[in-house]
C-alpha cells in the first residue's frame, strides 16, 4: 500500500504544470495635462504609509523603469513619485467541479492449466500484474486562505496635480508582496505615460518568470 501511495503521489506531481499568478491593473492619466513632456522625477515618501520601508524598495524597481524609459531622477524635478502597498487577509473560492483520479488496480496471482507429457491438465500459478485506471471524481467548493495585495502608484506635479496613477491588484496564496509585485511591475510602468488599456485588464505570469502575459481586457 505504501508503494502505491508513493506512486500515485509521483504521477500527481509528474501531472501538475506551473502555477499562474493572476493580476488586475488599472492605470489613469490626467488628460488636461502633457504627460509626455515630463522628462525627471524624484520619490516623495507617504508619511501615512504603513510600510515605508517595503515602499522604498519597490521605488527603487519604479526608478529603474523610469530611467529606461528616458527619464533622469533629480532633486528639482517635474514629477514626484508616492508608492503605497497594502495587504491583506482574504481567501480563494473555488468551486465544485470534477477532477480525474488515478488508481492502481492491484495486481493478482491465479491458476492457469497446462497440458504436460502425461496427457494431463496441471495446473500454473501466474501472476497477473496491476493496470493503472482512471475515474473522474467531484472535488466539493471550497474555500482557499490567500492574501490580497494591492500597489498604488501616484506620479504628480510639485503642486500635488495628478499626472498619472496606477494600480496593481493581486489575489494569491502567497504572503510574498514583494516577489508577486515584481512579477507584473514592468506591465504597469508600460501604461506610462499613456495607458494603452482602457480600464481594468488582467495578466498572468508564471511564478518562476517575470515575463507576463495579457489575458483579457474588461
Amino acid at each position: 500500500m505504501q508503494l502505491i501511495l508513493a506512486l500515485l503521489l509521483l504521477l500527481f506531481s509528474s501531472c501538475s504544470g506551473p502555477g499562474w499568478v493572476r493580476a488586475s491593473l488599472e492605470a489613469y492619466a490626467n488628460p488636461q495635462l502633457e504627460v509626455e513632456t515630463i522628462h525627471s522625477f524624484q520619490y516623495e515618501a507617504n508619511r501615512e504609509s504603513s510600510h515605508p520601508l517595503r515602499d522604498q524598495a519597490i521605488y527603487s524597481e519604479v526608478r529603474s523603469l523610469l530611467q529606461s524609459k528616458g527619464l533622469t531622477e533629480t532633486k528639482d524635478s517635474d514629477m514626484l513619485v508616492q508608492v503605497e502597498t497594502s495587504s491583506k487577509e482574504s481567501s480563494i473560492q473555488v468551486p465544485a467541479h470534477y477532477e480525474m483520479g488515478h488508481y492502481l488496480y492491484p495486481g493478482y496471482f491465479g491458476y492457469a492449466y497446462s497440458l504436460g507429457a502425461d496427457g494431463n491438465q496441471h495446473p500454473l500459478l501466474i501472476y497477473y500484474p496491476g493496470t493503472w485506471q482512471s475515474t473522474p471524481y467531484r472535488v466539493p467548493a471550497r474555500s482557499i486562505p490567500a492574501y490580497s495585495h494591492q500597489l498604488d502608484l501616484r506620479f504628480s506635479t510639485a503642486d500635488g496635480t495628478l499626472l498619472w496613477q496606477g494600480t496593481l491588484k493581486i489575489l494569491d496564496r502567497s504572503a510574498d508582496l514583494m516577489g508577486l509585485i515584481q512579477l507584473f511591475l514592468k506591465e504597469l510602468i508600460e501604461e506610462f505615460p499613456q495607458p494603452q488599456h482602457n480600464g481594468s485588464f488582467q495578466l498572468k505570469a508564471p511564478r518562476a518568470s517575470q515575463s507576463a502575459a495579457t489575458v483579457k481586457p474588461s
